[in-house]
């Protein structure tokens, strides 16, 4: 089972999906994981980090800083 999170966005009249950081999209996760509990789903599950997570921030942001900040944001997502 693949976990992401999305949001719609609208491009000149045409809504498209949107890869963004889980629980910053229109996954309702309280109640995905409340079907995956009820229905035992026995795994394996499989977090995506699609997104360009430094779009964000200053270009100037060197590839070690960007590095430190991804793992961060992925600890934020997966130990809440």
């Amino acid at each position: 089972m693949d976990i992401k999170d999305f949001k719609w966005t609208n491009n000149n009249g045409k809504w498209n999906p949107e890869s963004v950081p889980i629980g910053e999209g229109t996954v309702n996760f309280d109640e995905y994981f409340r079907l995956v509990k009820k229905y035992n789903f026995p795994g394996p599950m499989s977090v995506h980090f699609e997104y360009p997570p430094f779009e964000r921030f200053n270009k100037e942001v060197t590839e070690s800083e960007k590095q430190k900040l991804f793992v961060i944001a992925m600890k934020r997502i997966l130990m809440p």
